[in-house]
């Protein structure tokens, strides 16, 4: 698959399971909501390494800002807590600067290849801990809180 069909078919993932949480609950939305969940489940398992890291293994092996973020949001859909705190975890301890932002691009092994940030990486990470704190939405997360 190309990177233009995995984008498309992460964004129509992330939209089927954001109009299946719409009030009407309908019998074509549950499947929607069904198939993104398998969806998110599949991207979970190629991609996420079991420390955490979300490796493009067909673009050379390395690993980018997007790829986490997109890991926590998809992990939030299939309701994933394990993966999803993998993927933070690995996300905090090596992308995350001390100005709140995570570099964009490192290597597989955690080293940093790039520190300027990707603002859609880090408004959809945003967004996943956000979804993930559920009632603690209001409060920050700091680099100290791992």
């Amino acid at each position: 698959m190309t990177r233009v069909g995995r984008s498309a078919a992460l964004i129509t993932c992330v939209l089927s399971f954001l109009s299946g949480c719409s009030a009407s609950h309908g019998h074509e939305q549950d499947r929607a909501v069904t198939a993104s969940r398998a969806a998110a489940r599949t991207f979970l398992a190629r991609y996420v390494t079991r420390d955490g890291a979300v490796v493009r293994r067909d673009q050379g092996s390395d690993v980018v800002s997007e790829g986490q973020a997109y890991a926590l949001l998809l992990a939030s859909i299939a309701g994933d807590q394990p993966a999803f705190e993998r993927v933070w975890r690995w996300t905090h301890a090596h992308l995350l600067g001390s100005d709140g932002l995570l570099a964009s691009r490192a290597a597989k092994d955690g080293r940093v290849l790039d520190r300027n940030a990707a603002s859609d990486a880090d408004l959809l990470a945003a967004w996943a801990l956000v979804r993930a704190q559920g009632p603690r939405a209001g409060r920050c997360v700091t680099r100290d809180d791992g």
